[in-house]
């Protein structure tokens, strides 16, 4: 039974206003369960506006929440039925972090919304959170409001078209505000500490942890700051390095590559369903520590000689010009 020292942090942690948590359970495999219901002993009347204390019945409902790290959050709310003292009729109670006819709160689709804009909506999708279904809905609902926006103090307007479908000549005209994008963007390059922290980073992050210079160590810092996600999924790389450089034993390496590929499951799902697939080549590798890193390599360098030339007439030309490539280098 949770103490209500507990029930007062999970409150807190909640942080949902006007929300107090009654109980939790986790289940295996699905997440934990929040019970909550609203503080507040009353609730107005849509019809009429009166204030009823009169507690009709009890309508309980799941919603999915913003995950504990990467534990899937879902409300089970109370929302709970009251009878109108003034006009006799019985009404739900508002719930303002859930909109109606929704299974999901404001504040997990306005993350996933800002997950989507950065990435994409099968991306967002993969991790497990929401279903594609879901996120189309919530663009959609977003949208609603974007629409009934019109511009003002409109001076310098830029306009473009863009095609549906190539080649189909279905065309959409793009009508941009000049003035206010650019000076939206400048304040977003100067004010935000996030594109500040990630500027400059990919090699930061993709470079061993254990090779980085001095400077380079305090950037890779200011990219964990900004940013939760990339700070696990940095952790998650070194993690899997460092077991093989330091494993010796294709068992051990078994063991140690099953714990990283459950922690790595929601942030590198392609990643992870690609070592499944190839698992028992990949575990070869401890005992002989023979990589085709190598073969990889100079593949990559034979696409990239064929892109350059644009192709080739007849395969002899290609193979010519692939040799004298390594000829030359070694």
């Amino acid at each position: 039974m949770a103490t209500k020292k507990r029930i007062k942090l999970l409150t807190e942690l909640l942080n949902i206003k006007g929300i107090k948590v009654i109980s939790h359970r986790q289940h295996e495999g699905i997440g934990i369960i929040v019970q909550v219901e609203l503080i507040g002993k009353e609730s107005n009347c849509p019809r009429c506006g009166a204030k009823s204390r009169r507690l009709h019945q009890n309508h309980r409902h799941i919603v999915k929440d913003l995950p504990w790290g990467e534990m899937p959050v879902f409300l089970e709310i109370n929302r709970r039925q009251f009878k109108c003292e003034k006009c006799e009729k019985p009404f739900s109670e508002q719930l303002e972090f859930v909109s109606s006819r929704r299974t999901y709160t404001k504040r997990l689709a306005n993350q996933i919304i800002q997950d989507v804009l950065e990435n994409d909506i099968h991306s967002v999708a993969k991790k497990g959170v929401v279903t594609t279904a879901e996120i189309e809905r919530m663009l959609k609902d977003a949208s609603k409001d974007l629409l009934k926006i019109k511009p003002i103090d409109l001076k310098r307007l830029g306009i473009d078209e863009i095609a549906l479908i190539k080649g189909k000549g279905n065309y959409c005209a793009v009508l941009v505000d000049l003035i206010k994008t650019a000076k939206c963007r400048e304040e977003k390059a100067e004010h935000s500490p996030v594109l500040e922290g990630l500027k400059k980073s990919k090699y930061v992050l993709l470079k061993n942890e254990s090779d980085l210079s001095e400077q380079q160590k305090v950037k890779l810092i200011q990219v964990k700051n900004v940013s939760l996600t990339l700070k696990r999924m940095h952790e998650l790389k070194e993690q899997i390095r460092q077991i093989f450089t330091q494993t010796q034993h294709w068992l051990a390496g078994l063991f140690h590559l099953g714990g990283w590929l459950k922690q790595a499951k929601s942030y590198f799902p392609d990643s992870q369903k690609t070592i499944i697939r190839w698992l028992d080549e990949i575990i070869a590798y401890f005992d002989n520590r023979t990589t085709s890193g190598v073969v990889e390599g100079i593949n990559n360098k034979l696409k990239l000689i064929k892109r350059s030339a644009y192709g080739f007439r007849n395969f002899d030309n290609y193979r010519i010009r692939c040799l004298l490539n390594w000829h030359f280098i070694c």
